[in-house]
């Protein structure tokens, strides 16, 4: 590596700062999105990772209550770090899947419901779900759930807990 010389350095040195004086805002807007990528690659997988412990809380809470009749075909599963599942077979018919993904950073899914005392044929309903995170001011991490916010996985796993068992 050969040494710069002392023209070549300022050379170099006013046209940095010519770059950097030229497109100021499109750096620090820039630097300004990699910090929020930063922020939700370390935080919003803690939130998600507590919205797993809590559901599966739940889920075995529900099991208790519902008793061993009622509890028989109540699952909570994670194949995976990133994926959670809450399903039910009847009374009521329930399947909920969640996937984390990280880029974007999101949770997705689908939540299927069937009615239990069906008149007709009843179809299952299913319905997309889509979890948002987003980065507060003060670098806290929100997520967003059926346009509502949360700062932590657990009032996260209520609401989803209600929207799945409502």
């Amino acid at each position: 590596m050969s040494e710069i010389s002392p023209q070549d350095h300022e050379l170099t040195t006013r046209i940095a700062d010519n770059i950097k004086a030229k497109y100021q805002k499109e750096l620090v807007a820039k630097e300004h999105q990699l910090h929020i990528a930063k922020v939700l690659k370390d935080r919003a997988p803690l939130i998600w990772k507590k919205l797993v412990e809590e559901t599966s809380a739940m889920t075995r809470r529900l099991g208790a209550d519902l008793g061993a009749t009622g509890a028989v075909d109540l699952k909570f599963t994670t194949p995976s770090s990133n994926q959670m599942s809450i399903g039910k077979t009847e009374m009521p018919h329930v399947l909920l899947d969640l996937t984390f993904k990280e880029n974007p950073i999101s949770a997705t899914g689908t939540l299927s419901k069937a009615d239990p005392r069906p008149t007709k044929l009843t179809p299952t309903v299913t319905t997309k779900l889509l979890i948002e995170f987003t980065v507060n001011q003060d670098d806290t991490v929100t997520a967003i759930f059926l346009g509502e916010q949360f700062h932590e996985g657990n009032g996260l796993a209520e609401k989803i807990f209600e929207t799945v068992f409502a």
